[in-house]
């Protein structure tokens, strides 16, 4: 089975528009300069990646403890060696996180916090980490939380996936065929939740993947395992899922065909009874994929173990046990392993890059950070998506391809975890056009000549656009 080197992790939608034109068609025909301010033989070169904007901090959200302290998230400065307790409250005094905060993601300049009871969602700005709004009532006890477009965020609960419009701050309704029958709290509960290729993909208690169409909002299968809840997408796009007890899969994201059964010591899971997110995740730097098994996620726990699993090389090992409470993640630009106790990872040996040493816990400055049972760790995204390209060349009658992950960067992301429109007027005639599976087909016609489409990037819920030059020559 073979795909291209990348896949698009997004479904990449054409949207035919008028954008504005030389002509009523928007076509340039024949000699002399166009709207670009060049000639037609001109050569536009495609943009440089641009310098990287390193990270000064990372976070982890904490349960806390329950019944006696609401949720809440530390703020580490490695560079600094310093770490800000409770950064949401001090931020905005007298305001808490929800009861047992088990959830953050950074998604288009604001971060996410869900916490399992009121209040339930809480959106702050991902620097100052000030409040924009909070819900107590979510229809259902929240679980986790994807962001799927520039607009748009899904909302796991133990009632389904809600969806939240994020240009008008509110909610919407339920994904279709995600919502529980029953309501129970420990029935149709939502995993593990990721965008891949066609489709969203959320792990169902007991039933499997559910594959969801992003635009139309319902599930259109569902993906039978025995052992669902952990999901991640890894460099090149596909999706992973645990799968039995001793399984992982790897599963393509536009046909959702199984690719690759992996035999494992131990699938990670999700902790239904007590929910969390599954350890599961993948390297934004390297075709790499980790997660643990043992005990993690129990206070005071032994045996935890970090597995890693090289996909280029199909190299598969543990590395030093660094999960402890909660889960790690992959720090996205520098590469490391971040764990729940503040240390970070060398992510293909495992040993100890650096230590944070945690105080804080409730009032006492020498208390346990034990106190805070760390959930998830995440990260600043201090660089923007970027289009590369700035011109398609193309002789009268060619026929060409070009891989639109080659053709976008962002440095806090994978280039098939950008969202990709491209929007062309449908009265120009110079070429023909489709997307497919994170490629661009264009056929020119016979006459030479310029038009034009607009390329719309989305990563991390971050918008970015280019007007892109097709050109037909001799």
């Amino acid at each position: 089975y073979k795909i291209m080197r990348k896949s698009l992790y997004a479904s990449v939608i054409l949207f035919v528009l008028g954008i504005g034109a030389c002509s009523d068609d928007d076509d340039v025909q024949g000699g002399g300069d166009d709207e670009y301010g060049y000639d037609d033989g001109a050569v536009l070169a495609d943009d440089a990646i641009p310098q990287t904007i390193p990270h000064q901090s990372y976070f982890i959200a904490n349960e806390d403890w329950f019944g006696h302290e609401m949720g809440s998230c530390n703020r580490f400065y490695p560079e600094k060696d310093t770490i800000v307790y409770r950064c949401f409250r001090k931020a905005n005094p007298g305001k808490t996180l929800g009861v047992t905060t088990q959830f953050a993601m950074n998604w288009g300049g604001y971060i996410y916090f869900m916490s399992k009871q009121a209040p339930r969602l809480v959106i702050a700005d991902a620097e100052t980490l000030e409040e924009k709004i909070s819900f107590n009532v979510i229809d259902g006890d929240g679980r986790g939380c994807l962001g799927v477009d520039v607009k748009t965020v899904y909302v796991a609960t133990t009632n389904g996936i809600r969806i939240f419009r994020v240009n008008k701050w509110a909610f919407g309704g339920f994904v279709k065929g995600t919502s529980s029958a029953t309501g129970d709290l420990y029935e149709g509960q939502i995993g593990d939740m990721v965008r891949a290729g066609d489709y969203v993909f959320a792990a169902l208690q007991g039933k499997g993947v559910l594959v969801i169409d992003p635009v139309a909002h319902e599930v259109k299968k569902v993906i039978e395992v025995e052992m669902p809840g952990a999901l991640c997408v890894d460099k090149e796009g596909y999706l992973w899922t645990s799968a039995k007890e001793k399984e992982l899969w790897r599963i393509d994201p536009y046909t959702c065909e199984i690719v690759k059964q992996l035999k494992v010591a131990k699938a990670p899971s999700v902790g239904w009874g007590a929910w969390r997110p599954s350890s599961l995740c993948a390297s934004t730097q390297k075709n790499v994929i980790y997660w643990n098994i043992g005990t993690a996620g129990i206070a005071g726990s032994t045996g935890n173990q970090e597995y890693r699993y090289d996909i280029d090389k199909d190299e598969m090992g543990p590395i030093n046990g660094v999960s402890g409470y909660g889960v790690s993640r992959v720090e996205t630009l520098i590469d490391v392993i971040v764990n729940c106790g503040g240390g970070t990872y060398d992510g293909t040996t495992g040993e100890q890059v650096s230590s944070m040493k945690i105080l804080g816990g409730l009032t006492n400055e020498n208390a346990s950070y034990a106190y805070f049972f760390p959930s998830i760790p995440f990260f600043e995204d201090t660089n923007e998506p970027h289009v590369l390209v700035n011109q398609i060349i193309l002789k009268p009658g060619e026929e060409k391809k070009i891989c639109l992950s080659d053709q976008v960067y962002d440095a806090d992301n994978t280039s098939v975890s950008i969202l990709k429109d491209l929007i062309f007027n449908e009265k120009q005639k110079l070429v023909t056009y489709r997307v497919e599976r994170d490629t661009l087909y264009l056929k020119a016609g016979s006459v030479p000549g310029s038009t034009k489409f607009i390329f719309n990037v989305c990563s991390n819920g971050r918008e970015n656009e280019k007007s892109v030059r097709v050109d037909v020559r001799e």
